[in-house]
């Protein structure tokens, strides 16, 4: 979904790609591989998710060919980025789906990221009684501990993901024209 995701804003070829990875710090986020962009862009390209551009050449550069993104690709794009920002299991995959939300517009993803508040918001308070509920009942405070682990985690993300709705309702965080 990276490469989809770039060549949503333009079409690049694979060097180009690998340069905004870097440049966006995508090849840091998890299970993204940059070394394989070659072989992604051709797997996309056959699956008729992009489509090879005229080869270009910059001076003594080597020939390059740009990529675009086709409507069958975009579609793809905005299905996964709303079910990613939508998916409140997974919170490692959030940032993935925040790298490309520009995709699906301002107003959809605040939409949402506000259903992903409200679940989140439901299912702590969920745990929330659940693990008073056990220490209650007479479990050790150290047998507890990843569940206070979790719980405060979930309680990080809600509290991000609506400060995030916030700047963005707000205009404090602009949104790319």
């Amino acid at each position: 979904m990276v490469v989809l995701g770039m060549l949503a804003e333009e079409p690049l070829h694979p060097y180009g790609m690998r340069q905004r990875a870097s440049e966006r710090a995508y090849d840091r986020m998890p299970s993204i591989r940059t070394s394989s962009l070659y072989d992604t862009v051709g797997r996309l390209a056959e699956a008729g998710l992009v489509r090879a551009d005229e080869i270009t050449r910059d001076g003594n550069r080597p020939e390059r060919t740009p990529y675009a993104i086709t409507v069958a690709g975009q579609e793809s794009l905005v299905s996964w980025v709303e079910a990613t920002l939508a998916d409140d299991t997974d919170a490692d995959g959030l940032p993935a789906g925040l790298a490309f939300m520009y995709s699906i517009g301002r107003d959809r993803v605040i939409a949402i990221l506000r259903g992903r508040a409200g679940r989140l918001s439901a299912a702590l308070n969920g745990d929330e009684a659940e693990l008073a509920r056990s220490a209650d009942s007479g479990a050790a405070p150290i047998f507890l501990s990843e569940h206070h682990y979790l719980l405060a985690r979930r309680r990080a993300e809600l509290d991000w993901v609506a400060g995030f709705v916030a700047s963005l309702e707000t205009g404090e965080l602009g949104w790319p024209e």
